[in-house]
């Protein structure tokens, strides 16, 4: 079957009629999201769809077709339609018409599925689903149309493998010889011959006493066959029950590793959140009221209040120095002029002073007083108080008088030097509580920080059980838990299959050799016939049984060598494993991927998992050509989400070489800015159209929303 065009009219964004010319090979349809890439595989969709159900959904109209609708004007349709090669040019076309009624209100009518096809030189008129489900019917459709990676594990179902081995082997021949239940021809023919065989048996007019031992050892045998067949069932179910609650946990065991890591996080941000939480300090406030807080902002009053006291003491010196030179006193000039005046007790002289700067400390109060700290400089302005003081000129002669009748020059001084202790002790405050503020706010912002990274973990969290089916968390860990239980079960139940399946064995051997030893001593030639009857039709049966089995294991083998030699194209530089096809008890099938040591590879990445897929749909093609002698397109949208630039390159170069049609809408092929990859475009083999936009499309107006479809190039 050969897709020679499709048309396209009304359906969603394609307003108006688009006809499309394909390719015999590859066929590209480019477009960025919203571009409409999803509703040309949905229009395909519904045109494949041979259902009896009348689609004439408003949703599939064109809403700017709406738009140009008048209340009781004239009707539009819409349609999808296809001419195919197919033994002869064939066409089908679904379709069904639209109008406003005279309220404004939408109705749909005339809803129609028809078909063409040539005989001889005329084109007649047939049913289109009928004309489609015989060129292409729904066994092959189901292989053949893929949106996203939705649907790709074609063996999600437990008949899914008995349904591929149905369509495409010959084993659906031996159905009616052998079913494996009791319903076959052979099967029949072996439950009457053993029916006859008993009878005749019966009957024989001559029964040995080694007869009829034989008869009581076949009669035990046999129900000890039945008692064994019944446990090996048993054991079979829950081998099989184990085996699939493991599969489903296998999907789940990445998303169960991912939770717990997730939740050692959120655990760990909590538990740092909390500990920088304790280091808070708010307390600065509290220093603010209670420790000197009223002498903050004083710093002009006590500049001002030193300024004063230097000045009076100054002064003060001044004047004593004049009332020492009007006295005379010679020698006390002296001591002043070389620094050793005896000052006040409190006061150091000069050569005491020039030290504690000298030492950086101050030997009144005993303190360190770094170079450019408050107490250094206020020493120095001391010091050059008393400079100043002894520098000054000797005053004459006066009467005497007497000077500073309450000294307070003492009491000043010591208030100064407290005045300066605490503006220290104030200072060192306010840097206490800066540093403290700043302290708080980096500890603050911290805390703030891992709040939100715990937001992202939560949100990690969700995301990780909405995109698994909304798993719930304790599912997950009981899911987890339970894998090493019903490891155990199902090892437990395989083991005890495997021992039942030789006791199995054994017993029918032993069966066999009683009822050949009954047949070789039996007196009466119609039990003897009857006997060798039933053995013959038992060996007829296990013939067309295995037989059977043997169709299924060479359809099996066959599929898995065509999967694995795309699995090697899709994944060029890749590891890739090997795809197993593994038959459980029950007919269902599951695929696995494992390493050259037989390791089965349990967590592949999104990537690889879509490979291994697409790798059996086409091989499933391959199939299809092989044993149908037909050839069927493929149609994909949007099959390379999850693939990387090289991956991506891998399989489009498969795709290439698989010789059928194939239909792709993607936007592989767009840069960042979603403008057309040239260079990518001018590699790749097929035709390649463009989807895009209508340029007057106004993005938040649906009615005026239209596609156009555009070829830009033919590289064969």
């Amino acid at each position: 079957m050969k897709i020679k065009n499709i048309s396209i009219k009304n359906f969603r964004s394609y307003y108006g009629t688009h006809t499309i010319e394909l390719y015999e090979g590859l066929n590209i349809f480019i477009g960025d999201n919203g571009d409409g890439k999803s509703t040309l595989f949905d229009s395909l969709n519904w045109l494949f769809d041979t259902t009896l159900t009348e689609q004439k959904n408003e949703r599939l109209i064109s809403k700017k077709c709406i738009a140009h609708l008048v209340s009781g004007g004239d009707a539009e349709s819409v349609s999808v339609s296809m001419t195919f090669e197919h033994d002869g040019e064939k066409y089908i076309e679904k379709s069904f018409d639209f109008f406003l009624d005279a309220n404004g209100n939408l109705k749909t009518a005339n809803y129609q599925f028809v078909g063409y096809e040539e005989y001889g030189s005329e084109r007649q008129r047939v049913d289109g689903r009928r004309l489609l489900d015989r060129c292409f019917d729904a066994s092959i459709r189901q292989y053949c149309l893929f949106k996203g990676e939705e649907r790709l594990d074609i063996f999600n179902t437990d008949n899914a493998l008995q349904y591929l081995v149905n369509t495409f082997s010959e084993v659906h021949d031996f159905d009616m010889f052998y079913t494996g239940d009791d319903e076959g021809f052979t099967e029949f023919a072996v439950q009457n011959a053993k029916r006859a065989k008993d009878v005749a048996i019966k009957n024989a007019n001559a029964s040995t006493q080694k007869e009829r031992d034989l008869n009581a050892a076949i009669g035990e045998i046999s129900r000890q066959l039945s008692s064994v067949d019944r446990d090996f069932k048993d054991a079979e179910n829950n081998y099989n029950k184990y085996d699939k609650l493991l599969t489903d946990i296998e999907s789940h065991a990445e998303a169960s590793e991912d939770l717990r890591r997730i939740n050692d996080r959120i655990k760990n941000l909590k538990e740092r959140k909390e500990n920088t939480e304790l280091k808070i300090d708010d307390a600065y406030s509290k220093k603010l009221l209670d420790d000197y807080w009223i002498m903050c902002g004083m710093s002009p009053v006590i500049e001002l209040f030193s300024e004063k006291t230097n000045a009076f003491i100054k002064e003060k010196q001044k004047l004593e120095i004049k009332e020492a030179k009007k006295k005379g006193k010679k020698e006390a000039i002296k001591e002043i002029a070389a620094g050793v005046l005896p000052l006040d007790p409190l006061i150091p002289d000069k050569k005491s002073m020039e030290n504690m700067i000298h030492d950086e400390f101050c030997k009144v109060c005993g303190r360190p007083a770094p170079k450019g700290s408050d107490p250094y400089n206020f020493m120095v302005q001391k010091l050059q108080s008393l400079l100043d003081s002894i520098s000054g000129d000797v005053p004459e002669d006066e009467e005497e008088t007497k000077l500073f009748v309450n000294n307070y020059s003492a009491e000043l001084q010591q208030i100064q030097r407290n005045v300066d202790y605490m503006t220290m002790q104030m200072n060192g405050l306010q840097n206490e509580i800066s540093n403290g503020v700043k302290e708080n706010n980096r500890l603050k912002m911290l805390a703030n920080n891992l709040q939100r990274s715990i937001d992202d973990a939560m949100d990690e969290k969700n995301k990780l059980l909405s995109k698994n089916n909304n798993i719930t968390e304790e599912e997950l860990d009981t899911d987890y838990k339970n894998i090493s239980n019903w490891n155990k079960f199902r090892n437990d139940a395989g083991h005890n299959r495997e021992k039942l399946k030789i006791r199995k064995k054994e017993l029918n051997d032993k069966l066999t050799e009683l009822q050949s030893e009954l047949a070789g001593i039996s007196k009466d030639d119609k039990s003897k016939t009857a006997v060798l009857v039933h053995q013959a039709m038992q060996y007829i049966c296990s013939a067309f049984a295995y037989a059977k089995q043997k169709n299924t294991r060479d359809f099996i083998e066959l599929l898995t060598a065509h999967a694995n030699g795309y699995l090697k194209k899709l994944n060029v530089d890749d590891f890739h494993g090997v795809i197993q096809i593994i038959e459980r008890a029950n007919g269902a099938a599951r695929l696995q991927l494992v390493d050259n040591d037989g390791t089965i590879v349990t967590n592949p990445n999104t990537a690889l998992e879509t490979s291994k897929f697409m790798s059996v749909l086409f091989a499933i093609s391959d199939l299809t050509t092989l044993k149908r002698e037909n050839d069927y397109p493929l149609i994909f949208d949007a099959p390379t989400s999850s693939f990387g630039p090289q991956k991506e390159r891998d399989f489009y170069a498969a795709i290439s070489s698989v010789n059928k049609q194939c239909i792709i809408a993607t936007k592989s092929f767009l840069k960042e800015d979603g403008s057309l990859d040239m260079p990518k475009i001018e590699h790749q083999k097929g035709k390649i159209f463009r989807l895009s936009l209508n340029p007057d499309c106004d993005l938040e107006k649906m009615s005026t929303i239209q596609t156009n479809i555009e070829p830009i190039k033919m590289n064969i």
